[in-house]
């Protein structure tokens, strides 16, 4: 969130959402009351979301579009993606809070660096570039 330029207040919010969801979805998983495999199609629903609206805003970009205006597009992202998600049912026939959706999302951003290519996203449009100078220089 950091590298589309986001106020701390707004990250913070984001980060609340993000513990709550995992809380969340870790009593739902203790409790029974949603299976591991209808949390990964969860996960899988969201992130379709977040591709189709991820690429429609990155399409136009071309390589020498300024880091601000680039900016500007991961926020567009982030906040359409936020949109949508706001009120897919993690359970079939239940309301899920936007916060899990929301939270939900940022847990698979967070794995944007890690051994889980496949569910990888980011709100920034160059966030692969930026995850594989992150991890070069955790190195």
């Amino acid at each position: 969130m950091r590298w589309i330029d986001l106020p701390d207040d707004e990250i913070a919010m984001h980060l609340r959402s993000y513990h709550h969801a995992r809380a969340q979805r870790s009593a739902w998983l203790r409790t029974f009351k949603i299976t591991p495999e209808r949390l990964e199609e969860y996960e899988q629903e969201l992130h379709y979301e977040w591709e189709r609206t991820f690429r429609r805003h990155t399409r136009r970009l071309r390589n020498g579009t300024p880091d601000a205006e680039r900016q500007e597009v991961g926020q567009e992202v982030l906040d359409d993606t936020m949109d949508k998600v706001a009120g897919k049912p993690a359970r079939h026939g239940s309301t899920t809070a936007a916060w899990i959706g929301h939270g939900t999302l940022h847990g698979l951003a967070d794995q944007a660096d890690t051994a889980h290519p496949d569910r990888a996203l980011g709100w920034h449009p160059d966030y692969t570039d930026l995850c594989k100078q992150r991890e070069e220089q955790d190195q």
